[in-house]
């Protein structure tokens, strides 16, 4: 898959860490930058949730000088953030909000993959896990 947004193609390689790390803090200025987007331009952080404000299916590719292109490349390049993260974690991305058993251990493990593997500081993670709505010991247990 390749995605493109104003004449620059994002290839489909391995997210670098840098971009898993803006995602799960939700680092709205580094999706700005390194891609270029203007303020009012969806980043990957925007969960448009199957349709964009135009009303297209969001994962149409269909959408080049309709306007809401930019939402349909954040919603692709959200889904490969999303992939990467559970492939690390080795957990489903809906398994955050699932039933509380099973979302202790997506969070356990996307707390071991934000911690040890991406080094988001132990702060930073508290306070997501917190905003969350667990305490960071109960988002680890089982990680």
């Amino acid at each position: 898959m390749r995605l493109q947004r104003a004449g620059v193609t994002l290839a489909a390689a391995v997210t670098p860490d840098a971009d898993l790390v803006a995602f799960i803090t939700g680092d709205r200025e580094h999706f700005v930058r390194t891609l270029g987007l203007q303020p009012w331009e969806d980043t990957p952080l925007v969960n448009r949730k199957g349709v964009c404000t135009t009303g297209h299916q969001i994962a149409s590719e269909e959408t080049e000088g309709s306007g809401c292109h930019d939402q349909h490349v954040a919603w692709a390049l959200r889904q490969r953030l999303i992939a990467e993260l559970e492939t690390r974690g080795g957990f489903r991305w809906a398994d955050l909000t699932a039933d509380e058993e099973t979302a202790r251990r997506a969070w356990g493990a996307l707390s071991a993959v934000a911690r040890e593997q991406l080094g988001v500081p132990e702060e930073t993670w508290a306070e997501i896990a917190t905003r969350a709505g667990w305490k960071l010991q109960e988002a680890t247990d089982g990680a």
